[in-house]
């Protein structure tokens, strides 16, 4: 099922963007230059079954696979990498409690709204 699920995940990929297993059953994208928007847009269309993943083992039909997204946007929900994932994984958290095949932004974070402001100014 992993395996399925990171070949469908890759196959909307751009070239430069990164898929990996973040643990578990949870896989992270990273996406260097997509806007917030256009993440929020690839997880809404992966949640609403645009492409639904159908898996077959053994000739045998198992289902088909449901997802929840959390996304988030370097530097607004974090001002690392490594912050902004930490943002993503509680945006999926929330997603996975509100239900299946759902979409939860992270919320900025005030610093980096602040460090936004500051570089706009």
């Amino acid at each position: 099922m992993l395996k399925s699920v990171a070949q469908a995940l890759n196959a909307g990929m751009r070239r430069g963007d990164i898929t990996c297993r973040y643990g578990g059953e949870e896989f992270t994208i990273f996406a260097p230059g997509a806007a917030l928007a256009d993440g929020e847009r690839r997880a809404d269309a992966s949640a609403a079954g645009d492409s639904p993943l159908s898996l077959v083992h053994n000739g045998r039909p198992l289902g088909t696979i449901t997802a929840s997204f959390g996304v988030a946007a370097f530097p607004l929900h974090g001002a690392t990498t490594c912050r902004g994932a930490a943002g993503g994984d509680e945006a999926l958290f929330r997603a996975r409690k509100a239900g299946r095949n759902r979409v939860e932004i992270a919320p900025a974070k005030e610093s980096a709204t602040v460090a936004i402001d500051a570089a706009r100014a």
